[in-house]
């Protein structure tokens, strides 16, 4: 019982629906207390204007007996007439003189205990010690023509504003417990909606698995957070299916390189073992064996390079080399096999362009595409490397005169393990190369793309910041 109570409470919707409501019985209370507040100053401000026009209407009565040649006694008597004829706020006062002597009390005030004199124009409330009575009091200091400074101190009863103070603060208890319990049921009814989607969300994750990727949540029409976090949600999927797609193939096409040499590596192995033969025959099985263990490695040190790029672990070590240092020794490199395929092989230099790189791994990506692109172009073609700036960038184009690549097969040469045609090379490859120049450049916070030539072949265009 406790642990499905744990579980209840611990349920959002719960949750919230608990913090509407205490948030609007908070606000509820604020307000309540505030509007009481006001109410009880108004009133008190009304009470205190009644008091002052009374002591007005006093002070006149004392004028007009004075004048009309009467006493000030006498003059408190007519006001006592006068004020016992009030109905809602009976009036209570007294007359004292500048010592603090009682000079007239009218006769019901016996009703009221007045509070000792403080000396001073001043409005408050006492309570009587007989009945516990509220009374608001003025007691403001006047002068009488013709009998001197007096202090007068007026007074009434506060029952009828402590009904309607009473009432208010009645009605207050009343709502408390209605304004909870619609603050509870509009809790429940605005939590429902972020729990469905929850709920659904759940739902959705639950039923997906390595097979069942396609998986989505349903985008309500709504344009608010909830519509949001759904369209958020579903692109991360979206991306996690990519991510395991490209896993799988990546899986798929380690195996499919993976296997073709190693068969052929055991196929060797299996003639070699077949019968007795001579040493010449051994040797020229173990070179046939290393040259597939080789390329084997060669595979590895990709794939791990490429594992490195990735993962962003790869250390780049920068320093300032010319550009035409590095295309020379490329060029030495390759003018042997570009004079046994009689390929024409032009560079043109770069004017002593110096550029900030790791001249190790953008040689590398560089021997990639002249090595692609001695690879594919047939005998008495041409292979040209230039070197130029361009705006904020240092521009680098290998173009070759070979067959080309289809147009609908562009967008994938910079794929691993892709080849466009691996038929079409006596060379073996696996098609990472490419693969590996693209994360180098990208290193260097560069940009490799590919275009078709007018005539024939293609041209590999490289772009790095000249302040890399």
């Amino acid at each position: 019982m406790l642990l499905r109570l744990n579980k209840f409470f611990s349920r959002l919707d719960v949750k919230l629906t608990t913090y509407y409501t205490l948030i609007l019985l908070l606000l509820a209370v604020i307000l309540c207390s505030f509007f009481y507040y006001r109410l009880e100053h108004n009133l008190e401000k009304q009470i205190d204007s009644l008091l002052i026009d009374e002591l007005h209407e006093f002070q006149a009565e004392m004028k007009k007996e004075i004048k009309e040649g009467g006493t000030i006694i006498h003059g408190c008597q007519t006001f006592e007439e006068d004020i016992s004829k009030r109905k809602y706020f009976p009036i209570y006062f007294r007359l004292l003189n500048v010592s603090g002597g009682i000079v007239f009390q009218a006769a019901h005030e016996s009703e009221i205990s007045f509070p000792p004199l403080k000396n001073r124009e001043s409005f408050y409330t006492f309570k009587t010690l007989a009945d516990f009575s509220s009374f608001r009091l003025h007691e403001k200091s006047i002068v009488i023509n013709g009998g001197g400074d007096f202090f007068v101190q007026i007074a009434t009863k506060m029952n009828k504003a402590e009904r309607i103070l009473g009432n208010f603060k009645e009605n207050i208890f009343r709502a408390i417990p209605a304004i909870l319990f619609l603050s509870i049921l509009c809790g429940i009814y605005i939590s429902r909606k972020p729990r469905k989607v929850i709920r659904h969300i759940i739902s959705v994750a639950r039923r997906m698995t390595s097979m069942n990727m396609h998986q989505r949540l349903e985008i309500p029409l709504a344009d608010d957070e909830i519509h949001d976090l759904t369209v958020t949600i579903n692109e991360m999927m979206d991306r996690l299916e990519n991510s395991f797609q490209h896993l799988k193939q990546f899986t798929a096409d380690v195996s499919h390189e993976l296997r073709n040499p190693l068969f052929a590596l055991k196929g060797e192995l299996e003639v070699i073992l077949s019968q007795k033969r001579d040493a010449q025959e051994y040797r020229e099985a173990l070179y046939a064996c290393q040259e597939r263990v080789d390329f084997l490695i060669k595979i590895a040190n990709d794939l791990f390079m490429i594992s490195r790029f990735d993962e962003n672990k790869v250390k780049m070590e920068y320093d300032y080399f010319n550009m035409d240092d590095l295309i020379q020794n490329i060029y030495d490199l390759f003018l042997p096999i570009a004079e046994e395929k009689n390929i024409k092989f032009v560079v043109k230099p770069s004017d002593g362009i110096t550029i900030l790189a790791d001249k190790v791994k953008l040689s590398q990506a560089v021997i990639n595409l002249v090595d692609n692109a001695m690879k594919f172009t047939p005998e008495n073609g041409r292979v040209d490397i230039s070197i130029f700036s361009k705006n904020d960038n240092i521009e680098l184009r290998v173009k070759d005169s070979g067959e080309g690549i289809p147009e609908d097969k562009i967008d994938r040469i910079f794929e691993r393990f892709y080849q466009v045609d691996p038929s079409r090379s006596k060379q073996k490859g696996a098609g990472l190369g490419l693969q590996i120049c693209k994360k180098i450049i990208e290193a260097h916070k560069g940009q490799i793309k590919v275009e078709k030539n007018k005539d024939e072949g293609v041209t590999f265009i490289v772009l790095l910041p000249s302040n890399v």
